[in-house]
Order: structure tokens, then C-alpha cells, then sequence
């Protein structure tokens, strides 16, 4: 990421703060792109889209992906069938 890209407050490592934080060992995501994205106006997947997002989602270490509802459409069901396989 280019430099500057991100700014965090100085107070988010003041002692006062920290000691008091209680950190878990690992972070795990819930990725529902899929499923909220089809929510959004104008936003929509078709099943390749819906296949090529889950797969770098699971590139990048995402554990659990929300691909919708199956029951809904033709093509809903169609994708999930291509993300499970």
C-alpha cells in the first residue's frame, strides 16, 4: 500500500489504552460479498463473477464465504454449486 494510504490515531497505542485492550490470538472473517452485494441497487454477479470472488476470497485466507441464497434464482444456485465444487 502506498505510503499514507492509512492514518491511525496516536492514541490508539497510548498505555492507557492498550493495557486496558485484551487482543484475541487470531482474527477470523465472515465474508458475505456474495450474499450482500446482490442487496445493493444497481450491484449484481452473474455465476462467473460470484465463482471468481469466492476464489480470492479463499486466496486470501478467507475461512467462511456467505454465497447467497440457492432457492432463489437459476443462477444462485448455479454459482453456489460452482463455489463448493
Amino acid at each position: 500500500m502506498a505510503e499514507g494510504f492509512w492514518w491511525l490515531s496516536p492514541f490508539n497505542n497510548d498505555p492507557k489504552v492498550m493495557d486496558r485492550s485484551c487482543f484475541p490470538h487470531q482474527v477470523r472473517f465472515y465474508d458475505t460479498t456474495l450474499r450482500d452485494g446482490k442487496q445493493t441497487t444497481g450491484v449484481t454477479f452473474n455465476p462467473d463473477e460470484k465463482a471468481m470472488i469466492a476464489e480470492l476470497l479463499d486466496d486470501v485466507g478467507i475461512e467462511r464465504i456467505e454465497v447467497g441464497m440457492p432457492v432463489v434464482s437459476r443462477q444462485d444456485r448455479e454459482a453456489a454449486l460452482r463455489i463448493v465444487n
